[in-house]
């Protein structure tokens, strides 16, 4: 195969390729974010010329404000990818004031042949390093012998101390050696232990459907081989414990690293007690070269010389240097904050400062660790030397839970305060270490360390401005969320908001708390409907909507963001445990009314909610009345709401509302049995959906209607005779669900594709590993219905291959879980194989008392499964000598299946009937029942499956 040539670069160690975006070092990739990329591209296209700052920024950020800020983070990851910090001849030269020159010997030639990215490499969420390691080697690789022998590390130490800076260059160092991947949970953020389980499900791309996501998560992780890194556990410590200890009894091969001021005390917890970094003894006297062998002087004039390109320890000022990390207890965090100050006063201007703001702050809280003090002190005293404007940016930063861009901390500052000048401000703010930028994501954020923000937040409050910031706050997300900012609204790219969720929910604690307001509330609920949907967190958005509508007036119920978060509730009842009778009726009584009022919007989505509660359960007589009544809204479109901007709007637009009822209709008449109606129904759906009604309704539902009809119209045409279309549009369902990918559209593919290639006796193997899929997928995100249905499939598919002992435990399990998550389209098809099973290991008996059970307690028909439980019901009968009643039965089975047009229910039917006829040496009426099935039936029937056995 041929190939475009494309240009590499060579240098020492390093081969760049632009068009790949990719730095090699001795043939191997190296870890740099796209824009460090870019910017040494440049650089060495222009080896041994200048190039200026502001050419990098109109190269690399074109169109685009950037603060210089931005380019001396992306520097400094730059030069550590080149290892070029210590380096006695650096690629990268600065030139102060000016820019940058790369000095090293470049070749520049085509490639010979085409760069093969690395396949299956390990995924990871780990961020990109900006900065080195600083007096921690023989720790690190003291940690890293431990992951290699032991299952839980815990890294503890006060704050600031360099728990999160050490635990992440140890599990860069496990890149690789994990085959599922390294994997960083940071809690920081997290106000609510309880959200812990969810946050590191989120984490791991798990989707979280129970109040109590613990099970799943661990389901999910049993097989796994993976290290978690669990940062900043002090806050949620019992909750992090306790997951921590159900990983360890059942996922045998995921470690721990975790980051914590305490252990977590639990079995098998090896402590690793990170101390400050070396400072030189009070009794010593150091020059410039013996004080940089000590750690915590090292880092200081490091990150000087990062501010300052022309900085240099000298022997004049090592003696300042000690006495600087000594006072502040050579913790690295409070020697990041003074090192941004060595420029301004120098090291020993510094020292001289920061002894006597030390001592001002100490003398107030001697019941304080003095590490503690020193790094309150350095904070203080940090904030005291800013600007007053800078002040003031740095408190209202403090809002922000998780980070923020330029726009919202521009927000919160409140009107008429220019971005520009912000932007500015919060560079400045990087500068002195007092603001992190984020390198994680394509757009910048920036966050404040959990201490500088702690302590913020408290200047904040004493500035007495909390509130009003609160609100700003809450007041951005209202807006953003709906599309009055940079992003697109989360209904239309619900990803780009995720970083945002835990300020997204500090927003929605504030609108909804005494002080709050609750338009702004419902404007936040409503906004962020699509990113719990995206994250499948159901039972969080369940419960948070539910507490902010519970008791609110029905002016706000019913306004437009009301509606949304309404049918929301409604998804997320009917999708987790199964809407309660009490919902449903609240559903009724509601829609009635709304019919009376001609509210359109309102009426619709009760009106979905009330046929998916039946369709479900089933109760297929009022689902019946249901999609029908769906069908004459569509068709009479009146009472269109004005309110054409309102998030459910779409919903009743004219040409989305038919396609619901067409959905609708074709999905009910399917499980009644009219299985030639349903197909002119479902098929016009996937004629009337367009990519954006899909979107629209994932985004208010969880749910992908497209995928779902395709497993349908599988099913109805394999069972109908029309095999190998039936089997091609299985195929593709599952494939449409595997795009979404979400856990939901593929369960529902994969049930309704798995019953289908089981019903034609597709290959065992093929079969089984689509079943097992959706079993794991089931299980690892508390889908129930569908696990249930798993559950039953394999034990059909046991059932088929005859281990009936295996085949009954299977098929009770799974019936106890659909009865639990009110789902009961394939209970009579189930509960026939429970029965015939039974049977086949002598229990006819019990056979025969399990399908009376079941149809004494069933309030509706058997819809499309209904002649295939009437047949094995009729062989139940033949078994226990009642041949008059099984003729009987089999003749209503195949009756019922002609009615229906299933051919496959009629080939099986009348193939046991004719078998009665002949064992009753009736031979006229078995010949003439086979000459009727070998006439009625498909030829890809007949071909492709074989005459019924159980």
């Amino acid at each position: 195969m041929s190939f475009a040539p494309a240009e590499e670069f060579r240098f020492g160690p390093f081969c760049l390729l632009p068009d790949h975006s990719v730095l090699l070092k001795d043939g191997e990739p190296v870890r740099l974010g796209s824009r460090a990329t870019e910017i040494l591209t440049l650089l060495v296209r222009n080896a041994g010329m200048l190039v200026t700052k502001a050419q990098i920024l109109e190269q690399v950020w074109p169109d685009t404000i950037v603060v210089e800020a931005n380019l001396s983070v992306h520097m400094s990851a730059l030069r550590r990818a080149l290892d070029d910090v210590d380096a006695a001849s650096p690629y990268i030269v600065t030139i102060p004031g000016r820019g940058y020159r790369f000095t090293a010997g470049v070749s520049a030639d085509l490639q010979e042949n085409p760069y093969q990215a690395v396949a299956n490499a390990p995924p990871s969420n780990l961020p990109l390093l900006l900065t080195r390691l600083i007096g921690r080697s023989e720790t690190l690789d003291a940690l890293d012998r431990q992951l290699a022998e032991q299952r839980l590390v815990t890294i503890v130490g006060t704050g600031g101390v360099g728990k999160t800076a050490l635990a992440l260059n140890a599990a860069e160092r496990q890149l690789g050696r994990w085959r599922d991947g390294v994997w960083i949970a940071d809690f920081a953020s997290l106000a609510d232990a309880d959200l812990v389980p969810a946050a590191l499900a989120t984490v791991l791309g798990l989707e979280v459907r129970s109040s109590n996501p613990v099970p799943g998560l661990i389901s999910a992780l049993t097989d796994k081989e993976m290290l978690l890194l669990l940062d900043n556990c002090e806050h949620v410590i019992e909750a992090v414990a306790m997951i921590a200890n159900a990983l360890l009894q059942s996922a045998r091969s995921v470690a721990i690293l975790a980051t914590s001021r305490e252990p977590l005390t639990i079995p098998g917890e090896n402590v690793l007690r990170l101390e400050p970094l070396s400072v030189p003894p009070e009794t010593e006297i150091v020059g410039a070269r013996e004080a940089l062998h000590y750690a915590a002087i090292e880092l200081l004039s490091e990150r000087a010389r990062a501010i300052d390109a022309v900085f240099v320890l000298g022997d004049e000022d090592a003696l300042a240097a000690s006495l600087i990390c000594r006072k502040l207890g050579g913790v690295p965090l409070a020697i990041e904050f003074a090192s941004a100050l060595v420029p301004i006063f120098g090291l020993r201007g510094l020292s001289t400062r920061l002894d006597d703001r030390l001592r001002l702050l100490g003398d107030g809280h001697r019941s304080a660790l003095p590490r503690h003090r020193t790094l309150t002190a350095a904070l203080d005293w940090s904030y005291q030397l800013l600007e007053p404007s800078e002040q003031r940016v740095l408190r209202r930063l403090a809002i922000f839970t998780g980070g923020f861009t330029i726009e919202a901390a521009t927000a919160v500052m409140g009107p008429d305060v220019d971005e520009t000048e912000v932007a500015e401000i919060v560079a400045r703010l990087v500068r002195k270490s007092l603001v992190s930028p984020d390198m994680r994501d394509a757009r910048l954020r920036f966050r404040l360390l959990e201490t500088t923000r702690a302590f913020a937040l408290l200047a904040l409050e004493e500035a007495r401005e909390g509130a009003a910031a609160s609100r700003l706050h809450a007041e951005y997300y209202a807006r953003v969320l709906h599309g009055d900012g940079e992003l697109s609204p989360a209904s239309d790219d619900y990803g780009a908001f995720v970083p945002d969720l835990d300020n997204i929910r500090a927003a929605l604690r504030w609108a909804t708390s005494a002080g709050g307001n609750i338009p702004t509330a419902l404007a936040i609920g409503a906004g962020a409907l699509p990113i719990w949907f995206g994250l499948s967190l159901l039972t969080e958005c369940g419960t948070r909507m539910s507490a902010l509508m519970d008791g609110l007036d029905p002016s706000h119920r019913q306004s437009p963001h009301g509606a949304a978060i309404d049918i929301a509730i409604q998804a997320t009842g009917i999708f987790t445990f199964g809407a309660p009778d009490a919902s449903y009726r609240d559903w009724t009584e509601r829609e009635r009314m709304a019919a009376n009022e001609n509210d359109l919007i309102e009426r619709v989505r009760l009106l979905l909610g009330r046929w998916t509660y039946n369709i479900r359960m089933p109760d297929y007589e009022l689902a019946d009345e249901q999609s029908m009544t769906m069908e004459e809204v569509a068709r009479s479109g009146t009472g269109m709401p004005a309110t054409g901007d309102a998030p459910l709007a779409f919903l009743v637009d004219p040409a989305h509302l038919v396609a619901t009822a067409s959905w609708a209709r074709g999905t009910t008449l399917h499980h009644v049995g009219d299985l030639a109606a349903a197909r002119t129904y479902l098929e016009r759906f996937l004629d009337q959906e367009t990519p954006a009604m899909r979107s629209f309704f994932m985004a208010i539902t969880g749910f992908d209607r497209r995928a779902s009809v395709l497993g349908l119209l599988g099913n109805l045409k394999c069972v109908a005779g029309d095999v190998d279309a039936g089997l091609e549009d299985t195929c593709t369902g599952i494939a449409e669900a595997r795009t979404t990918g979400k856990a939901l559209p593929l369960c529902e593919a994969l049930q309704w594709g798995c019953f289908t290639m089981l019903l034609m006796a597709e290959p065992e193997t093929d079969v089984g590993l689509l079943i097992d899929e959706l079993l794991r997928t089931a299980k690892n995100h508390s889908l129930y219905s569908h696990f249930g249905v798993a559950l039953c499939l394999k034990g059909y598919q046991f059932a088929a291959a005859g281990k009936h002992e295996r085949a009954i435990d299977l098929l009770r399990q799974g019936l106890v879980q659909l009865r639990e998550a009110h789902y009961g389209p394939f209970d009579p098809f189930f509960v026939g194989i429970l029965g015939t099973s039974l049977a086949a290991v002598g229990q006819v008996r019990e056979a025969q008392r399990s399908i009376e059970t079941f149809e004494e307690a069933r309030e509706t028909h058997h819809g499309f499964c209904g002649p295939e439980l009437l047949r094995r019901k009729a062989l139940l009968a033949a078994i226990s000598g009642n041949p008059d009643l099984a003729e009987a039965g089999l003749k209503t089975a195949r009756d019922d299946a002609v009615q229906q047009g299933a051919q496959l229910w009629q080939w099986r039917a009348g193939s046991d009937l004719a078998a009665l006829y002949q064992a009753r040496e009736r031979l006229d009426q078995t010949l003439r029942e086979r000459e009727t099935l070998t006439q009625a039936i498909s030829g890809q029937i007949q071909s492709r499956v074989p005459r019924p056995h159980w």
